[in-house]
């Protein structure tokens, strides 16, 4: 009797545990479906005339939605018909009979809490499932399911987006069901003849193995491929994918072409390609006078050129480009196009002047250029600058303005710095004032379109590269003022035909007329005291030689600066070393030239 009262307080305080569940009794002429309940350690097996719990058997009632069990306080309440599952306990199939005998069942788990049902799972024997929260229907989704290999795997698919989430409750081989989730099989009945059957006699077959197949969704770029799990015979409507910059043409299927709103019917497993045509945008230039760069500018663009960074128009002949603006008015300045759309841009221009940055010089007591940023063909150097006199251009200030083609210095300016005008590459012609004394290094060099120089009366130096690789460059007049020539002055100076070097120069530096190609003839003055090696190397063109300097003669490398000549002129009052005997072939004799005496070698003769 203790025994009893004992297993009774038990089953009181399990029915309270059980108040979360819900269980099916569905009622027909002759049966009433039961079976057995597992609750952490406590066994319940329902049969039709009793219930047992743990070993023991108690009597029931069925009351409306209610079964009744002997001295309980609380029922197993039954909830539309349905059997209860529950999220908050492990529990157990019978004999793990879901695994062994059908892929789909028909089954609802509900999640309970706060005196009502917070969520509920439907499965159905056709494969298909439903999720429903009841504080947030916006959650609700349709699902597949299917029973493989121990696992319950529910698939929700979200229309839209084609993306997909999977949950997995995973069923041992004893029929444990891990997830914290409570299932009971619904083929397990008891009927009017005491029959058990879990094949169901009274004429319930198995439900037929339903395929599933992927459709895969290949957007064509980034990767973006998502598949979902759709029954066999199952339909799909197609969608129209979104992507910037390119219009949707269809989808691809086994070669044909589907539309969006399209319904394909699954037979098999199925990719879909994303058709695509990229737009095309256009941008009208109003240049106002000015022109785009000789390399072209591309007036079509796609999402692919983004950023488009705006290119530099050049300015007009005394104007330079400042800004690109939308509106004709100047207001919306615009260097960048990044997002999409048709564009009519407008060109802004100010005096090249404007363009002109100074800085003091203490050393020339005056203000001196040192960068210019327009981009004119042809630029003004004002001779003062807020009262104060522009005495220098300095180094590098025009360098690569490759728009200019003339510049105007004032009579103001005394030096031009280093590389002042280098990679010019259009500069055509320049005029130096008497006022500048000095030429740097590199100060015009790979100016390739200038064509001719003078220099005035003032230069006394002719800095390092000064010319060099002026390729355009004929001729030079290099004035009685100049005493040096540096190194590579006039190195690479290929058109280079004719070149005049007066008696005040002393030195000829290294390399100075060094691939001169077109240069035929020179005459080396008697004020020559140094001349370096190399000086007229590669001056293919040099036939005839003329020299004054017995510095220049007496050399020990003579040889390398006569190397192409045809005919070699020294003055007939030099002292000729031994050594220069080793170059010099054919002695012809005297000749007179300009009124002095030379005698004519002859080197390479007929």
């Amino acid at each position: 009797m203790q025994k009893k009262k004992f297993w009774l307080w038990l089953l009181s305080i399990f029915m309270l545990a059980l108040s979360i569940f819900s269980l099916t009794a569905c009622k027909g002429d002759d049966m009433l479906y039961l079976g057995t309940y597992k609750g952490g350690r406590d066994t319940l097996i329902i049969t039709k005339e009793y219930v047992n719990i743990n070993g023991e058997n108690y009597t029931y009632k069925i009351i409306d939605d209610k079964i009744r069990i002997e001295g309980s306080s609380s029922d197993l309440i039954f909830h539309n018909n349905y059997q209860v599952l529950s999220f908050e306990f492990l529990a157990e199939f019978d004999s793990g009979s879901i695994t062994e005998r059908n892929q789909y069942f028909n089954a609802t788990l509900y999640n309970y809490g706060n005196g009502g049902i917070l969520e509920f799972y439907t499965f159905k024997s056709d494969g298909t499932a439903l999720y429903v929260n009841t504080s947030d229907r916006t959650k609700d989704k349709s699902a597949t399911y299917r029973i493989k290999d121990g696992v319950i795997e529910i698939t929700f698919m979200e229309i839209v987006t084609f993306q997909t989430s999977k949950t997995y409750w995973y069923v041992t081989e004893n029929g444990q069901i891990y997830y914290d989730v409570y299932i009971k099989d619904v083929d397990t009945y008891f009927n009017d003849y005491g029959n058990n059957d879990d094949n169901n006699e009274n004429g319930s077959t198995q439900t037929p193995a339903i395929e599933f197949y992927e459709v895969t969704f290949d957007y064509g770029y980034e990767q973006k491929e998502v598949a979902v799990n759709i029954q066999e015979g199952g339909s799909v409507q197609l969608k129209k994918p979104e992507r910037e910059g390119y219009t949707f043409n269809g989808w691809s299927i086994n070669g044909e072409t589907k539309n969006s709103g399209d319904i394909i019917t699954v037979t098999q497993n199925i990719t879909a390609y994303a058709q695509w045509t990229e737009n095309r945008y256009t941008i009208t230039y109003n240049l106002n006078g000015g022109q785009m760069p000789h390399d072209g500018v591309m007036y079509e663009y796609a999402i692919y050129n983004l950023p488009y960074h705006l290119p530099i128009p050049q300015g007009t002949n005394t104007q330079s480009f400042v800004k690109w603006t939308t509106d004709e008015a100047g207001k919306n300045e615009i260097k960048t196009i990044t997002e999409l759309g048709n564009y009519t841009l407008y060109a802004h221009y100010e005096d090249s002047a404007k363009c002109l940055t100074y800085k003091y010089s203490e050393e020339l007591q005056g203000y001196e250029v040192i960068d210019y940023t327009g981009n004119a063909k042809e630029v003004k150097i004002p001779s003062t600058y807020k009262g104060v006199t522009v005495k220098g251009i300095g180094n590098s200030a025009f360098s690569d303005c490759t728009s200019l083609t003339s510049v105007e210095i004032p009579d103001s300016v005394t030096s031009i710095g280093a590389s002042a005008f280098s990679n010019c590459h259009n500069l055509t012609s320049i005029e130096i004032p008497d006022s500048v004394t000095s030429i740097d290094g590199c100060a015009f060099s790979y100016c390739t379109s200038l064509t001719s120089i003078e220099i005035p009366d003032s230069v006394t130096l002719i800095g390092g590269d000064a010319f060099s690789h002026c390729t355009s460059l004929t001729s030079v007049e290099i004035p009685d003022s100049v005493t040096s020539i540096g190194n590579s002055a006039f190195l690479g100076c290929s058109s280079l035909t004719n070149v005049e070097i007066p008696d005040s120069v002393t030195s000829i530096g290294n390399s100075a007329f060094s691939g001169c190609s077109s240069l035929t003839s020179i005459e080396i003055p008697d004020s020559v005291r140094e001349i370096y090696a190399d000086a007229f190397h590669s001056c293919l063109a040099l036939k005839t030689i003329i020299i004054d300097s017995s510095d220049v003669v007496n050399v020990s490398f003579i040889g390398d600066i006569i190397t192409y000549a045809t005919d070699v002129y020294i003055r007939a009052d030099i002292t000729i070393t031994v050594g220069i005997y080793n170059v010099l072939y054919n002695n012809l004799g005297k000749d007179t030239i300009n009124g002095v005496e030379y005698y004519h070698y002859q080197i390479k003769g007929e």
